[in-house]
């Protein structure tokens, strides 16, 4: 089976034609994401540490809370996600098989070699906030109630797969963005070649490897 989308830029959100902002872009809305957490760190960052007694450095508490940011949306480079903001995707007909927070933590953790180099940071506190921002990871939306899930994998959706633009020419942008913003290395070395779909079996299993593991529960 054939990705049957190739856009020409991966979208983070959808927009009237005529009215193209560059935050509407990936790299565009990751960018003013980082920016603004940044804006934050520096104008509340220690007063957040101080209250809620955090046992961190401020460089560190800084530079994993600006990873998480990167991180947050790196799952919506998935076919399911840009069909929708594109209007190729009726999501009352057809959900996405999965929301796009649990996509960014299978995903970031397929870069985790590379993501763990990002100076002063901690990889697994960040991937956790990532994949908490929307608080819908362990949540059953046919019930309304939480569930002991690491993010909830949906009936309906008509495939069984996701198919995911870790190809050059579609996620190039996000992986540069993260070096120029984060200071990451700027040669990406991974021991196994990013996937490039995840069938329902697949996602399972790595969702198991994250939360049955203590992965999530070793960042809390």
């Amino acid at each position: 089976m054939q990705n049957k989308l190739c856009p020409n830029i991966l979208l983070a959100k959808s927009f009237d034609s005529g009215h193209w902002k560059g935050s509407y872009g990936l790299v565009g809305h990751t960018a003013d994401v980082v920016n603004a957490v940044t804006v934050l760190l520096e104008n509340i960052g220690q007063g957040i540490i101080n209250q809620f007694d955090l046992k961190c450095s401020w460089e560190g508490f800084r530079a994993t809370a600006r990873l998480s940011a990167y991180l947050h949306d790196w799952g919506k480079a998935n076919d399911h996600f840009q069909m929708m903001v594109r209007g190729k995707r009726d999501i009352r007909e057809n959900p996405q098989l999965i929301r796009h927070e649990l996509a960014s933590m299978l995903l970031a953790w397929e870069y985790r070699e590379w993501l763990q180099q990002c100076p002063n940071a901690d990889f697994l506190t960040a991937l956790v906030a990532a994949g908490g921002h929307h608080l819908k990871l362990g949540w059953d939306s046919r019930k309304q109630s939480p569930n002991d899930e690491l993010g909830e994998i949906r009936n309906g959706s008509g495939s069984d797969r996701l198919y995911l633009y870790t190809e050059p020419q579609y996620f190039r942008g996000m992986l540069k963005h993260g070096v120029k913003a984060l200071g990451l290395p700027k040669q990406l070395k991974l021991s196994v070649k990013p996937s490039r779909e995840w069938t329902v079996n697949e996602i399972k299993s790595k969702r198991q490897l994250l939360g049955g593991d203590s992965v999530v529960v070793m960042a809390a």
